[in-house]
């Protein structure tokens, strides 16, 4: 069932340094945010896709630390991905 799936976001990678945990800390944050009672299928969803963003813009730098995104490249590449 692909519905349980989060489809990885397609870029040009040059470095997965960092992808992973880039990935699970944006994912870590969104439910810290929301909190654990209010979690349902969708907002699960939304963390997951904005973590698959975040994680996709870090493949497309060098390095780990200073390849972070920023919340509005974030935000962007995740709208983009919708169209």
């Amino acid at each position: 069932d692909d519905s349980q799936f989060i489809p990885a976001l397609g870029v040009k990678a040059v470095d997965t340094t960092g992808a992973g945990d880039t990935y699970c800390g944006c994912l870590l944050n969104g439910i810290l945010e929301h909190g654990l009672n209010e979690l349902d299928e969708e907002t699960i969803r939304s963390f997951g896709t904005f973590a698959s963003a975040a994680a996709a813009i870090v493949t497309t730098r060098k390095g780990a630390l200073k390849s972070m995104p920023d919340v509005d490249s974030i935000r962007i590449l995740v709208n983009k991905s919708r169209d």
